[in-house]
């Protein structure tokens, strides 16, 4: 069950938590199930339309206006489901955008944050909930819902109310991570750079503020992003203040939005590889490889071609950052043919340092059932006359060990 459960509303002391404006007595929703927090039937079909469909499709009180909400929500998921379906020539389902009572478009934002509280973080930091109640912030431009970025179905197509822009969470006190395939989707699905809240008491303190920002723009730099474009807020607690300043921050990232409904996530975000690689910011490109490659066996045939042709250029342009995406390659078993398996085979033995991952490599081509002639043992012979002495012990005990040399 979602977090919505039809609730009884018997006073007149009851306002929605989503739009703030008085609940009549009768059917509502409850945030679990309780009275903690109140929601229009409406409202929370629009924060939680599998939650409220859970609910209405199952058997219990009956309400005036509980068909027209149950057609209602039905209607949004079936337009989310035709969104990203990928078969050509299914019809779409028409759906009305979504605006709250002021008229305002509601639009998502992915979001991703460090440790909360509950696992170890200091009391002075809190959560994305603690500030925007019901996971939303608003600005006279726009509503937005605050979508955590923890599973692949929270960043699909929903054409009731479209992606906008992204944030990043992070504690002032915390450590910040090296890397997150999701920032790679965020760059792939058109977002602007993630507004970069830093959050608790050590934020006053501008010199680790700084700090902490400049690990953020760096992990944003190695995930494609412009890591300048980022704009930063700093939170020191749940106040209108500090709720402004972040809707004003994704104000300005929602006016960069590029993507398209048009196309599909892996295309998406080969697309992505592709200007990394244009541009040579190999950093991001480990990370962004490794994400398309997550999701290798749901693309087009096309899409899995260019993406294991640039795989392999990266290899030969940098050797050490690409062995992080090899290894990604060998754990997912993504299949490659001979002349694939060569031309990786070929980057790894130029590079200046033999890595570890090549003995694993000539045996993955010598066990591949195609015929063909053999091409590795002249390329290890070549190399070897070529390299220094240490490189070339290196490179003959690799080629014995996997039945291309003798000793």
């Amino acid at each position: 069950m979602g977090p919505f459960a039809l609730i009884e509303v018997r006073d007149d002391s009851r306002v929605c938590s989503r739009c703030g404006e008085p609940v009549a007595r009768g059917f509502a929703f409850g945030r679990f199930g309780t009275s903690k927090a109140t929601l229009h039937v409406l409202c929370a079909i629009d924060v939680d339309a599998s939650s409220v469909h859970f609910e209405l499709n199952r058997s219990g009180p009956r309400f005036d206006g509980r068909a027209e909400a149950f057609a209602l929500v039905t209607a949004r998921l079936e337009a989310v489901r035709d969104a990203n379906r990928q078969t050509k020539g299914k019809d779409k389902s028409a759906i009305e955008p979504i605006r709250d009572r002021q008229g305002r478009p509601r639009v998502r934002v992915l979001y991703l944050q460090s440790q909360s509280a509950d696992r170890g973080a200091g009391a002075e930091f809190f959560d994305v909930d603690r500030l925007c109640d019901f996971w939303h912030a608003r600005s006279s431009l726009r509503e937005y819902a605050l979508i955590e970025h923890k599973y692949p179905k929270n960043s699909k197509l929903d054409p009731s109310q479209p992606l906008a822009a992204a944030l990043y969470w992070q504690r002032a006190d915390g450590a910040v991570s090296n890397g997150n395939s999701k920032i790679v989707e965020w760059k792939a699905l058109g977002l602007a750079a993630p507004v970069l809240a830093v959050v608790g008491e050590a934020a006053r303190d501008a010199a680790a503020r700084d700090k902490v920002v400049a690990k953020l723009r760096g992990l944003l730099a190695k995930c494609g992003f412009e890591p300048d474009d980022a704009p930063v807020v700093t939170v020191l607690q749940s106040d209108d203040a500090t709720r402004e300043a972040l809707a004003l921050a994704l104000d300005e990232q929602a006016a960069k939005y590029t993507g398209t409904a048009e196309k599909r996530k892996s295309g998406r975000i080969f697309e992505a590889i592709e200007e990394l690689f244009d541009d040579e910011r190999d950093d991001g490109l480990a990370q962004a490889f490794v994400t398309a490659f997550k999701r290798f066996g749901r693309s087009r045939a096309e899409e899995r071609e260019r993406v294991l042709a640039l795989l392999v250029r990266f290899a030969k342009r940098s050797p050490a950052e690409a062995a992080k995406v090899l290894t990604g390659v060998e754990r997912l078993d993504i299949a490659m043919d001979r002349a694939v398996l060569a031309e990786i085979i070929e980057a790894l033995v130029a590079a200046p340092v033999v890595p570890p991952s090549l003995a694993r490599w000539l045996v993955r081509w010598r066990s591949s059932r195609e015929g063909g002639e053999d091409t590795i043992t002249p390329m290890l012979k070549a190399a070897i006359a070529a390299a220094d002495g240490r490189k070339a012990k290196k490179l003959l005990a690799l080629g014995v060990e996997a039945g291309f040399l003798s000793e």
